[in-house]
C-alpha cells in the first residue's frame, strides 16, 4: 500500500514543480505575448512606439540614423556630432545637418553636400563633385546653408538646360559636359541637337554653319538666346 501511495506521490510530483515555479496562472509564455490565431506571427503586447524606430540612411562613411531632433536643434549646415542636434534628426556623415537621404527640395535648395541628400540625387557643389558623389571640400565650407558657398540641391533639368553630367539630366546625356540632350542617334523631332550624333536623322538643325558636325559657337548661348532658336526650328533635330 504504502509503495503505491509513493509511486502516486512521484507521478503527481512534476506537477506540483510546475505550478510552484510558474504559480497557477497562464503558462509563463503566454504573459508575454497575445495570443494569436493559428499560422499567425506572435506579436508583442508593448511593441515599439513608432516614433522611437529610428530610420538608417545610406551613407559612404558608415551608418547614421535620423533621431529625435532636441530643443533649440541646428539647421541643415550646421556643424554638429550627433543626430540629437539637427531639426532635421540628422548629421550627416557625423559633421553637418543635412537633410535625410532622399529627402531634400530642389525647388527649395536645400542644403547638401552629397547627391544622396536631395530627392533629385543632384546636389550643385560650388567647386564641384569630388570623391563618390560628395562636393569637394564640403568639411571646411563655412557654418550654415547658402547658394554661394555650401551645396544645394536642384531638380534635374531639361533637354537644352546646362549640366554638368548626365545625372543631372531628367533624361538622356549631358553632351560634352554643357547641355542635356538626347544620346546618340535617339533625339527625335523637335528634340533639343547641338549636333548631328544627337539626332536619329543623323541631321541637327543649326542657326548658321556647323563645324565637325556641331552647330557653330553652340556653346557660347546663353539660355534666353538658346530658348528664341529653339522657337525659330533650330537646335532641333528635323
Amino acid at each position: 500500500m504504502k509503495q503505491a501511495a509513493f509511486r502516486s506521490f512521484l507521478r503527481l510530483l512534476p506537477v506540483v514543480v510546475f505550478s510552484w515555479v510558474f504559480g497557477s496562472g497562464p503558462a509563463l509564455a503566454d504573459q508575454y505575448h497575445v495570443p494569436q490565431p493559428p499560422g499567425q506571427p506572435m506579436v508583442l503586447e508593448n511593441p515599439v512606439e513608432p516614433s522611437m524606430r529610428t530610420l538608417q540612411p545610406a551613407s559612404p562613411y558608415g551608418t547614421l540614423r535620423q533621431a529625435q531632433s532636441s530643443p533649440g536643434a541646428k539647421a541643415n549646415g550646421f556643424y554638429c556630432s550627433r543626430n540629437e542636434e539637427c531639426k532635421s534628426g540628422y548629421c550627416a556623415d557625423g559633421r553637418r545637418c543635412a537633410p535625410v537621404d532622399g529627402t531634400g527640395k530642389g525647388a527649395n535648395n536645400d542644403y547638401c553636400h552629397h547627391d544622396n541628400h536631395c530627392e533629385s540625387k543632384r546636389c550643385i557643389c560650388p567647386e564641384g563633385h569630388g570623391y563618390a558623389g560628395f562636393c569637394k571640400d564640403w568639411e571646411s565650407w563655412p557654418e550654415g546653408a547658402n547658394k554661394v558657398s555650401t551645396g544645394f540641391c536642384a531638380d534635374q533639368v531639361a533637354y537644352g538646360e546646362s549640366c554638368n553630367r548626365n545625372s543631372d539630366c531628367i533624361k538622356g546625356q549631358c553632351a560634352n559636359g554643357r547641355r542635356c540632350a538626347p544620346w546618340d542617334g535617339k533625339g527625335m523631332q523637335g528634340d533639343y541637337c547641338h549636333h548631328d550624333n544627337h539626332c536619329a536623322s543623323g541631321q541637327c538643325q543649326c542657326p548658321g554653319a556647323k563645324s565637325w558636325g556641331f552647330c557653330a559657337n553652340w556653346e557660347n548661348y546663353r539660355q534666353a538666346d538658346l530658348t528664341r532658336e529653339r522657337q525659330r526650328g533650330n537646335f532641333s533635330c528635323p
